[in-house]
């Protein structure tokens, strides 16, 4: 089973996300801040995390610098979606991909397939 943390603090985008990438073959932790999305990365070692840049607390941006710089932390892969950010941003914060929103459901699919597998 693959997990995935999901940081972002718009509801309907999680609902999205969840219905998106939810089955058996994928556990998802849904957090709404940046502060929760590192420690839920920490704890569940998830094998992606989906972070929005513009969040309560930490940013998206910031937690993937932090994963990054966490040696444990060495096998999660990261996609930024955002609708704030520019891809140049994403990947100098070290993210293995981007998706700008409003996305498509398929584009978000494909990303974590690709990326989990790694």
């Amino acid at each position: 089973m693959v997990t995935v943390v999901v940081a972002d603090d718009e509801a309907r985008v999680r609902q999205l996300v969840r219905m998106t990438l939810g089955g058996a073959d994928r556990r998802l932790v849904e957090v709404v801040d940046g502060d929760a999305a590192l420690a839920a990365i920490c704890e569940h070692r998830p094998a992606v995390a989906i972070l929005d840049v513009v969040m309560p607390g930490l940013s998206g941006l910031e937690v993937c610098r932090r994963v990054r710089s966490d040696p444990a932390l060495v096998g999660t892969r990261v996609i930024i979606s955002s609708g704030n950010a520019t891809e140049a941003e994403a990947l100098d914060a070290g993210a293995d991909a981007f998706l700008p929103k409003p996305f498509l459901p398929s584009r978000m699919r494909d990303a974590v397939d690709g990326l989990a597998v790694r």
